[in-house]
């Protein structure tokens, strides 16, 4: 938190809306055993713990390889695979969601 800039608190509104508690401007993120450098916004009760978003993507000037299942970061001077199908926890936010309907 004390990284945190809150000077770039607000409201993010998309397909749903949160409030954004302030903006981390650089930190390490390790993906793949190397380390770089990301900006971060920062959420207030987010259900996801961290969104690689299309600012960081176009950063590290990212590929996404649907043919390999990776994705290609800083030019592929490295890569990462994407996470099999039993990997990935499914409708873990479907609860949530009925629950906030009702």
């Amino acid at each position: 938190m004390r990284l945190m800039d809150t000077k770039y608190a607000g409201m993010a509104v998309g397909v749903g809306s949160g409030r954004i508690l302030g903006r981390i401007h650089m930190a390490d993120m390790e993906i793949g055993g190397e380390k770089i450098k990301c900006s971060y916004t920062v959420l207030e009760d987010n259900k996801v713990d961290l969104l690689f978003g299309l600012d960081n993507l176009k950063r590290h000037q990212c590929t996404i390889d649907l043919v390999d299942h990776r994705l290609r970061l800083c030019k592929d001077e490295f890569s990462v695979p994407f996470l099999a199908d039993g990997e990935i926890q499914r409708n873990a936010f479907v609860d949530e969601t009925l629950k906030i309907n009702k």
